[in-house]
């Protein structure tokens, strides 16, 4: 087996077990490092060693990312934020936090992607470097350290599972905090122009979430959470679409961060002479 891949860190702050507030993606990772400690005991007798006990006690982890999110501040470190600036005190204290990434291994040449969870870490505010620009162009990335500790419920401390794709490994860590891509029912009927269909979509999108749309051959629905501003188009829910029939038509519910919550795809219907 060979590391040869490390993606998308995401956090979520624990409010209780198995409950997260909406998960975020924590920067871009650089590295993450993972060190667990055990209390070990031995039992001599009869001039050998007969017995031999090695436990969990809990993992140092360090994660290196490429910037740490402004909401973090808050989330992770317990600081006050408004919308002028970020109050550090002394009597702020860090949240527990679930954190996931996706690790990227091959084995025997094949290559597959590994959803990493760790339902209950407690990070420290980081070390912060800060130097004046030179000849050289110098980047000083921020690296976070905590501590993992198992649950107290169910005594894990940590979840991976292997998946052929990237986006399913995504989806499992996702699903992990409770969150998961919603589905929309995308129904297409011809249009009043001709080359135009009339789309209906159920449920309605919530608060103030908007809809893009991509039409192609053979679509895949994005991951939860990810970013859809590449390759598609503003749709306002009610205007008709200029498509071909027979084309597939993926419609996506998006946060304000563009980021998608709910997704459908449909077979388009357009209105022919």
């Amino acid at each position: 087996m060979a590391y040869i891949g490390l993606r998308k860190p995401i956090v979520g702050v624990r409010k209780s077990f198995g409950v997260y507030e909406t998960p975020y993606a924590f920067g871009k990772a650089i590295g993450i490092t993972v060190t667990p400690s055990y209390a070990e005991g031995s039992l001599y007798s009869d001039d050998i060693q007969s017995e031999y006990d090695k436990e969990f006690i809990s993992a140092d982890m360090t994660l290196n990312t490429n910037t740490i999110p402004l909401m973090a501040r808050d989330s992770v470190f317990g600081h006050k934020m408004n919308e002028e600036e970020v109050v550090f005190s002394a009597d702020d204290e860090s949240n527990y936090v679930g954190v996931g990434w996706i690790s990227v291994e091959k084995v025997d040449g094949v290559r597959s992607y590994t959803g990493n969870f760790m339902p209950k870490v407690k990070y420290t505010e980081p070390e912060e470097t800060y130097a004046t620009k030179g000849e050289n162009i110098q980047y000083n990335t921020p690296s976070i350290t905590g501590k993992a500790l198992a649950e107290e419920e169910d005594n894990h401390w940590k979840y991976i599972k292997s998946f052929k794709t990237a986006q399913e490994a995504l989806d499992y860590v996702y699903g992990k905090f409770g969150a998961a891509m919603g589905e929309l029912t995308v129904q297409s009927a011809a249009g009043t122009e001709t080359g135009k269909t009339k789309l209906t979509v159920s449920p309605q999108k919530t608060g103030e979430n908007t809809y893009v749309y991509k039409i192609g051959d053979s679509l895949t629905k994005p991951a939860y959470n990810e970013i859809c501003t590449s390759g598609y188009t503003t749709w306002d829910g009610t205007a008709e679409i200029e498509a071909e029939s027979g084309k597939q038509i993926l419609i996506v519910e998006i946060t304000a961060e563009k980021k998608a919550v709910k997704a459908g795809i449909g077979m388009v219907t357009s209105k022919t002479e």
